[in-house]
Order: structure tokens, then sequence, then C-alpha cells
């Protein structure tokens, strides 16, 4: 397959791995890539600042990443409610459509430019259907679909 053109957003000179999302290392890159963009990002990176010293990013690719090893390498269960685990963010700036759409769009292109296989694939609908979800409950019902919904 041709590699798709590098996003004006990348935040490094990153390299198609050649592979799958197939192992916890795989998976790791994959979150650490992705929230190195968000967090730069001019839609996302205010659900990410709200204070010196207040994101502990360690803790976060952490539990980030073991999410996404219990979605695609069925990993032991992943006992928090990743949904749930959004409402202070969004208690403290509301959570927009647009920054969904953004955050869906980098989720997308984080995997596109990275990977390629069954769980790449997997990855991209659940990381949409977790949008989704999102959006239910924290926005309410009918106020956002994915775009390939609209």
């Amino acid at each position: 397959h041709p590699e798709p053109p590098p996003s004006p957003r990348a935040a490094g000179p990153w390299e198609h791995r050649g592979r799958d999302l197939d192992s916890p290392e795989e998976v790791f890159e994959m979150v650490t890539r992705q929230y190195a963009v968000v967090v730069q990002d001019d839609v996302l990176a205010r659900y990410f600042t709200f204070g010196e010293g207040f994101m502990d990013w360690q803790a976060l690719i952490g539990s980030v990443t073991d999410f996404w090893n219990h979605i695609l390498l069925y990993a032991p269960d992943y006992p928090i409610d990743p949904i749930e685990r959004h409402r202070f963010v969004h208690d403290q700036h509301p959570i927009t459509s647009d920054a969904l759409d953004r955050w869906l769009e980098i989720f997308h292109e984080t995997v596109d430019t990275g990977w390629s296989g069954p769980n790449a694939t997997r990855a991209k609908k659940r990381g949409t259907g977790m949008a989704w979800a999102m959006a239910q409950r924290l926005l309410g019902h009918g106020v956002w679909r994915p775009p390939e919904r609209r």
C-alpha cells in the first residue's frame, strides 16, 4: 500500500511501522504518537492543559494504552469506564462536536500513517464507536455523529 501523505499536524517524522497493532509495544507507540499530536492541536489542547502540573502524562498514556491493549489484544479486564473518566474533563471544559471530530480525525490519521492490518482497522472502528458513545453520554443523544454517518 502506498503511504498516505504526512499530516500537516504530525508531531514527528514518524514512519509507517510496516505491521499491525499486534503487540503492547505497537499499541503504546500508537497512543504516544496520537497524544503528541492531540496536545498540540488548536481544538484539543485545552482539554489537556488545565494548569501547571495538572496532567500526569505518564499515567494518561499508560491508562489509554491499557484500554487499547484490552480492546485490540484482549488483555485482562480494563476496570475503568473510559467515558465516565472524561466526565471531569467535560465538566471543566465542555467537550464539543468539533472536539470529537478533531480527536477522531487525529486518531484515524495516527493509525493510518503508522499501521495496517486487522487490528488497525478494528482500532479505527472502535475509536469511532468510542467517540459516538462519549457524545451520547456527555453531549446527549443525536447531538453528534461520526462524519461518515452524517
